[in-house]
């Protein structure tokens, strides 16, 4: 620049010269201007390509850990406690036998109902095997001796009779006799009943009733040991001892002594609007954040009400969350996000490199290091992400930072890659 200034003003006068300078000067600083002027119109942009996936759309709810089962137990009988073997706390299965009444009482009522099936039993048995010769034999002795004894006593009515009727006797006399026959051919009778059951053996009708006595004295018996066996409290599932209320030597009456608690899964009641209820279904994975945690965890719809809650107007969802270390306790707090649609495999770009004017969306392609304006037809928008439903190609840049300040053939800087 300086050789031609200098060749420049050879010749010219001091006037000319002053003139010519000025000019120089002047397109030097606007040559400079304009060097300036395009650096800076180069903009610093993060660029991301266009690419195909799944959008889901979320709504988010609170909801609260709950144990995902709970018992409170009650004993089916009560008594003093003569054994605890659980702590609060303390862990248990399914079976173990967590405390002992009293059982004095109930070991006695065994006993007697042993006795009473025994009993019944044998009166069975002996009436199945039948009577034996000798007492065959016995029961005919005893047959012609009430025989004979029938013979004499009718003998002795008819003799007092005719003394009555001619009036040697009186009528009180007379009656003493009147009775001993009759009391002789009773006795017959039933002897000679007696052995003719014992001969033909038992009746249908007697077995019935023999068995029927049996199977009361089985189920006596039943009822007994069942009451024994409740003396010993046992789990009735597995899990954690979350309240105990007895101690040692209490009297256990029909109110809850202790609770056990499964919380390996923890079930996580929340609500959801009218709009959302038919958009979530059974089965539907769910991410839950708990504050005090400080921690993310997966869980899964388990059931959704039909019916909504009077109180809070929206419908019941309980959610199930896996909880193996027992890190999550009943009662935090969760925030519940839950999936309420999913697009189709679509072109999906960030939120933020869309632009709006006038009601209509633009983003920003990059080739050749300009930036290259695109109008855009959106979908459905999720977590910063949106799907373009026009407009775009796959594989495409578009700018997804500062494209608020491009205009259509800027220069631009790329700088990074957005969020791949």
């Amino acid at each position: 620049m300086l050789i031609i200034l200098t060749f420049l003003f050879v010749g010219c006068s001091k006037t000319d010269k002053k003139t010519v300078a000025s000019q120089l000067l002047a397109e030097t600083n606007e040559a400079m201007t304009d060097t300036t002027t395009s650096i800076e119109s180069s903009i610093n942009v993060e660029v991301q390509k266009v690419k195909k996936d799944k959008l889901t759309t979320y709504v988010q709810v609170v909801g609260e850990a709950r144990p995902y089962r709970e018992v409170e137990l009650v004993p089916d009988l009560q008594g003093r406690v003569e054994e605890l073997y659980v702590a609060l706390g303390g862990q248990v299965s399914k079976g173990n036998i967590l405390l002992e009444l009293n059982c004095e009482d109930e070991k006695i009522a065994v006993k007697q109902a042993e006795a009473s099936l025994v009993g019944a039993e044998a009166n069975l048995q002996d009436a199945l095997n039948g009577s034996s010769k000798e007492e065959i034999t016995k029961l005919k002795a005893n047959l012609e001796k009430t025989k004979s004894d029938m013979k004499i006593a009718q003998s002795d009515y008819n003799r007092y009779k005719k003394l009555y009727n001619e009036e040697y006797i009186s009528k009180q006399s007379f009656e003493k006799y009147e009775q001993q026959l009759i009391s002789a051919r009773s006795s017959y009778q039933s002897a000679k009943q007696s052995l003719i059951s014992a001969e033909a053996g038992p009746t249908t009708e007697e077995v019935k009733s023999l068995k029927a006595q049996v199977a009361n004295a089985e189920a006596s018996l039943e009822k007994a040991k069942l009451n024994l066996s409740r003396t010993e409290v046992k789990a009735p599932i597995s899990g954690i001892i979350s309240s105990l209320n007895i101690d040692l030597g209490e009297q256990a009456t029909n109110s809850p002594i202790l609770t056990i608690s499964q919380l390996k899964k923890t079930r996580i009641k929340s609500y959801v609007s009218h709009s959302n209820v038919n958009k979530i279904r059974i089965g539907d994975q769910v991410q839950i954040y708990f504050p005090a945690l400080k921690q993310s965890f997966l869980g899964a719809i388990e059931g959704v009400s039909p019916v909504a809650d009077e109180d809070k107007k929206s419908f019941p969802v309980e959610i199930v969350v896996d909880n193996p270390d027992y890190i999550i306790k009943a009662g935090m707090y969760a925030e519940v996000k839950l999936n309420t649609s999913q697009s189709s495999e679509q072109l999906i770009i960030a939120q933020s490199a869309l632009v709006e004017e006038n009601g209509d969306k633009f983003v920003y392609i990059v080739k050749n290091n300009k930036a290259h304006k695109v109008k855009v037809e959106t979908g459905i928008s999720s977590e910063g992400k949106v799907a373009i439903l026009a407009g775009l190609n796959e594989g495409e840049q578009v700018v997804v930072t500062s494209a608020e300040y491009l205009k259509n053939g800027a220069n631009i800087n790329l700088i990074g890659q957005g969020d791949k």
